[in-house]
């Protein structure tokens, strides 16, 4: 929890000399986690029976990767469980590894010691222990591998001190403050492309998810580390970050969600980015929710105008076209709104554009009202402050039929879907703009 490497110890009777350490012995701090044994990869060089297994954990009901571990087994114990192994040979891959792999039924259980976990969610340096027959493979998820230094006031991240680092912020999920922190640090260069350089709004969270939350949108006394204050020319006062360093002090501050204007600083009255927001009513079965995403992007797509698509880190999806800014939030505006408009027409009785409760029963709510100025979204890979620490994950569109509704947490790998780093900005043509009605 300290971030130190280790312990030094001798014989209580042994002398200190400089230089001659022979009867010192290092006893290395590693953290331990179980992982289910997903499969093996095939013997290479000398090494008997098999190279390393490859681990996994489940994550809101799916397995995830967290890399392999090829050191710790004797030469016996290789060979033992191989013999293990092979009654639960099957042919389906859990998840996409760039080498030859024997997958396993996901029904046994490795205790494994690693020096940390890398961005992309796996292991590092791993060393196998034992066996876990103890443990329910269902059971098995990411705990929060801590790993900071020390200055005596507090953990320090991305340089950052963190003050009450192991204040729960998610209580129910055991998530604490330097863990927010350390999420952020992991994914912030994916997120700056989207952040940086951008005003921003966040919510923060001091006591944690369960106690009041607040939206802030400008600072009026004390502004965090790398976090910067402008005036625009109409006199409203907004922040925005420049680097990692940034969106690790506002963790520190007590951000959870990071939301950005759809314009950035240099320009804010000209968008870069719409967003929609497809905000399903409870009893909106999700198979639906997952068809509105691609009839909307169907629709933008006829039209010569592609999209990339999110989830919210709720119950809904985002839908993002990146634009080149020509126009102005008073076309930009109503053109989202048209456009939802439009497609709420293909089936009345199940969207709405409108954001009254009432007549949002049983429907989905096509939220286009983010498109404005001063108005925000959460950012990708952004947390969201509701139980269970979800995440608001970018996804290729290949993905979505085998989107579950539980999306994905802050324990998920971080990466750029091929689909979001194409992205390429697209320009509205003024026949577009006057078929929908937005001009004349």
């Amino acid at each position: 929890q300290l971030g130190l490497e280790g312990i030094i110890s001798k014989k209580l009777s042994g002398l200190y000399r400089p230089g001659d350490r022979r009867d010192w012995t290092k006893s290395k701090c590693r953290p331990r986690q179980e992982f289910v044994i997903c499969g093996y990869t095939p013997p290479k060089s000398s090494l008997p029976a098999f190279s390393s297994l490859v681990l996994g954990t489940y994550e809101n009901g799916k397995l995830v990767s967290r890399g392999k571990v090829g050191t710790g087994f004797s030469e016996k114990a290789r060979g033992d469980y191989l013999a293990m192994f092979k009654p639960l040979k099957t042919s389906k891959a859990h998840f996409e590894i760039e080498e030859e792999v024997m997958w396993l039924k996901p029904k046994l259980v490795a205790e494994v010691e690693f020096a940390e976990i890398t961005r992309d969610g796996s292991v590092r340096q791993a060393s196998f222990i034992a066996m876990r027959e103890d443990k329910d493979p269902d059971q098995v998820h990411m705990d929060a591998v801590q790993k900071a230094s020390v200055d005596g006031k507090g953990s320090k991240v991305s340089g950052i001190t963190i003050s009450s680092p192991d204040r729960m912020v998610f209580p129910a999920d055991g998530v604490t403050k330097l863990e927010v922190a350390k999420y952020y640090e992991r994914v912030g260069e994916l997120m700056l492309p989207f952040v940086a350089n951008r005003p921003l709004a966040i919510l923060r969270a001091p006591g944690g998810i369960t106690s009041e939350l607040f939206f802030q949108k400008s600072f009026t006394t004390h502004l965090p580390e790398h976090v910067h204050q402008t005036q625009l020319p109409d006199g409203d006062q907004v922040f925005h970050v420049k680097d990692v360093s940034g969106l690790v002090s506002l963790a520190q501050f007590g951000a959870i969600e990071v939301h950005p204007w759809g314009a950035p600083l240099r320009n804010v009255e000209k968008p870069d980015f719409l967003t929609w927001d497809l905000d399903p009513d409870d009893s909106v079965p999700w198979i639906e929710v997952l068809g509105a995403a691609v009839l909307l992007r169907d629709f933008l797509a006829e039209r010569g105008l592609q999209t990339v698509v999110k989830t919210s880190g709720g119950k809904g999806l985002h839908i993002l076209l990146h634009l080149k800014p020509k126009h102005d939030w008073t076309v930009m505006k109503p053109f989202a709104k048209a456009v939802a408009s439009a497609v709420a027409a293909f089936n009345p009785r199940r969207f709405t554009v409108t954001s009254t409760k009432s007549k949002r029963k049983g429907k989905i709510y096509i939220d286009w009202m983010r498109n404005g100025r001063g108005a925000t979204c959460v950012a990708p890979w952004g947390l969201r402050a509701r139980q269970g620490a979800g995440i608001s994950m970018p996804l290729n569109w290949d993905q979505l039929p085998n989107l579950a509704k539980s999306g994905f947490n802050i324990h998920e790998p971080a990466e750029t879907p091929e689909e979001w780093s194409e992205m390429a900005p697209h320009f509205i043509p003024a026949s577009l703009l006057k078929s929908l009605g937005i001009v004349t």
